[in-house]
């Protein structure tokens, strides 16, 4: 199992601190070395916890540090077309698009190409990407709603129908308007896949399925854009519409 695909299916079992520490990993990729990359080095560069670290490589499924290093600077970790750059936008973006990649399977494509109406849930920065990929969804032939109101987030899982699919959108993964909405989904069993930039969170705990991204670098001059929430979406939707119109063929 490659790198993206081990983290992507155990990172929700990372704590706080530990998917920090995996966070700054991804974050500070270009400044680290093959020849210097030993806990202690990185506890000390990173200031991250020498324990955290330890827990964080056992709980993403690898025997060793040793293993988790070779498999951290392996090519695969990136496809071979790709060039790692020194930029942390463009490394976002592929790893984004990795984790998308290794993530997605037949289940998971057959059950929103299934749904009797697929929903999104998000809120501030985020509903603005939902509200985009609502309009992609419907042009696509899908029953699809799209909900940034609390009011209307809690009316509408009230009365979910079992066939349905929710997509949530959440960088923090604690809103409480998303996680009383969740919970209401959780209840009723409806299938719902959460991306977000945190998985040690409530709404981690109530989502099926969960995506992990890279945390969006904000700053004064660069309004956040949000754009590995675009990507991992654009990823999901292309592989949704190719399924459609290969079964409609």
């Amino acid at each position: 199992m490659n790198f993206s695909k081990m983290i992507s299916e155990n990172a929700k079992y990372l704590t706080r601190s530990e998917q920090e520490a995996l966070q700054k990993l991804f974050t500070y990729r270009d400044e680290l070395n093959y020849h210097h990359f030993t806990i202690t080095q990185i506890a000390e560069q990173l200031n991250i916890s020498s324990t955290t670290l330890h827990r964080m490589v056992k709980k993403l499924g690898f025997s060793s540090f040793t293993i988790f290093k070779e498999s951290y600077f392996s090519k695969d970790y990136f496809d071979d077309n790709y060039e790692i750059t020194n930029s942390e936008y463009i490394n976002g973006i592929y790893y984004t698009y990795h984790q998308i990649e290794s993530t997605i399977n037949d289940e998971l494509i057959d059950k929103i190409n299934q749904a009797s109406r697929v929903i999104f849930y998000s809120m501030g920065m985020n509903a603005y990407i939902a509200k985009m990929f609502q309009i992609k969804f419907a042009l696509a032939g899908f029953h699809v709603e799209q909900y940034d109101d609390s009011r209307y987030m809690r009316v509408s899982s009230r009365y979910l129908q079992g066939d349905e699919f929710i997509i949530v959108l959440s960088r923090s993964g604690n809103p409480p308007e998303l996680v009383e909405a969740m919970l209401d989904v959780n209840a009723k069993q409806v299938f719902s896949l959460l991306i977000t930039e945190n998985t040690a969170s409530p709404l981690s705990s109530l989502a099926t399925k969960t995506i992990l991204i890279p945390k969006s670098q904000d700053s004064d001059i660069n309004i956040d854009t949000r754009i590995n929430y675009h990507v991992a979406l654009d990823c999901l939707a292309n592989h949704i519409f190719s399924r459609e119109r290969t079964n409609n063929e």
